[in-house]
């Protein structure tokens, strides 16, 4: 239902496929490597994923599956070398998978060999976290060699994989910056441009290095503007709508996509975060101003609104064209 509903409005539907974490033994846990040498859990993962792909191609147009988020940086992290770090294929004993190897590399190629098979109108994203491949540039403290070393050791990661998928996710934080400095105390999570140049360049040399188009996917919907937006349950505040989707201008979407973005996909990564819906069901809000956000909502948005405004205008002006976007 989704994909042909998506498909009739002229949307290419995506689905997140994010189901190792969730995986016994360990259910829940993101220590992986328990769950990868498990030859009856992969067994049933591949089994899952020729479901989807059997689903899928059936959908009667194109379709993203974007694979497991933050996995690969996992991954990574225990190796720079893909063959290093074991997970089952062909010892899963099926016969779709037995000309692979048992290691990431090989998951890799078999996830795509499957796609290839089953559904060829899938594109495949591969997930490209920020903390792999070095420290994590993103905070206050973060530094441009960072950002350009950390985009190159995953690039090469990538290419180490040798598997064809067609597009790299990212996203530049799970959590609006409010939440993470209000309640998990991470003062340093606060973007400015800097932050965002940073990031624009990470994703730009891992764009250069591999050749592969790139999304920016749960990206935080919070605000500064809005009164609605105080540091409460649902109503924290980030920067990333307001630096997208600037008033009048559309100078960051055109420098991402010289970057080699394709899109940008707001979402929030926690049910506590902020929503473009009235997520907290309760209506329209407008507390005392904090940090500048003087502006009086009229939407029930937990948002105060600002995507559906931005939005809303960014298409009526007219959405820019990727032919910028080398790749």
């Amino acid at each position: 239902n989704y994909t042909d509903d998506s498909h009739d409005a002229g949307y290419i539907p995506v689905f997140t496929y994010y189901t190792i974490v969730h995986s016994s033994p360990n259910a829940y846990s993101e220590n992986l490597s328990s769950k990868f040498n498990s030859s009856s859990t992969m067994a049933a993962y591949f089994e899952d994923w020729i479901l989807l792909m059997q689903n899928l191609a059936s959908a009667g147009g194109p379709v993203i599956v974007h694979h497991e988020p933050d996995a690969w940086g996992w991954i990574q992290n225990e190796s720079d070398d893909p063959t290093d770090t074991y997970v089952a294929v062909s010892d899963t004993g099926l016969s779709d998978v037995a000309a692979y190897a048992n290691n990431a590399a090989g998951f890799a190629k078999a996830l795509v060999a499957i796609r290839d098979q089953i559904a060829p109108n899938v594109m495949l994203a591969w997930h490209a976290s920020h903390w792999a491949g070095g420290p994590d540039f993103t905070f206050a403290n973060g530094t441009m060699s960072q950002a350009t070393n950390s985009g190159h050791s995953i690039a090469a990661f990538f290419n180490s994989l040798n598997a064809g998928f067609d597009l790299i996710f990212s996203d530049p934080s799970d959590r609006d910056w409010g939440y993470l400095v209000n309640v998990q105390g991470q003062p340093n999570a606060v973007w400015n441009d800097a932050s965002f140049d940073r990031f624009r360049t990470w994703v730009g040399t891992i764009h250069e290095d591999t050749g592969v188009p790139q999304m920016l996917w749960q990206v935080p919907l919070g605000n500064t503007i809005y009164r609605t937006m105080n540091n409460t349950e649902g109503h924290y505040q980030d920067n990333q709508v307001q630096y997208f989707l600037q008033n009048g201008s559309t100078e960051h979407i055109q420098e991402h996509i010289e970057a080699g973005v394709l899109g940008v996909l707001f979402g929030r990564g926690d049910g506590s975060q902020t929503s473009y819906l009235d997520a907290e069901n309760d209506g329209i809000t407008n507390p005392d101003p904090i940090s500048g956000n003087t502006e009086t909502s009229f939407w029930a948005d937990d948002d105060g609104g600002l995507m559906r405004i931005r939005a809303n205008a960014y298409y009526n002006n007219g959405a820019v064209a990727l032919s910028a976007c080398g790749g």
